[in-house]
């Protein structure tokens, strides 16, 4: 529970950090998605099987999906369904075609 509500934290202020600073630096009108990138972060590292990461990357799509629809001016749902299909993609791609081996120390 404590791991869901510090992630859940952590995209709150990278939501706000991406949306308000990092949109001052649109290169060609792009910007990095910190988000995505944290996201899909959270997801390959919990496919990897690592113990402190265990459950944290629905709750890391979810919180993520939910803040960016809250501060954007799109329709409400679009990255929360983004995020939620991209979680279901990793889990699927790393259950049935990857093996990642983690060395024991």
């Amino acid at each position: 529970m404590k791991k869901v509500f510090l992630v859940v934290i952590i995209f709150y202020f990278l939501v706000l950090f991406q949306n308000n600073f990092l949109a001052h630096f649109a290169v060609n009108g792009w910007t990095i998605n910190a988000v995505l990138c944290l996201v899909i972060f959270f997801n390959i590292v919990e496919s990897m099987g690592w113990r402190h990461f265990r459950g944290t990357s629905l709750a890391a799509s979810m919180a993520a999906g939910f803040f960016l629809d809250v501060f954007s001016s799109g329709f409400i749902g679009g990255y929360f369904l983004l995020f939620l299909a991209l979680f279901s993609f990793f889990r699927l791609i790393f259950k049935k075609y990857v093996r990642i081996s983690i060395p024991k120390e």
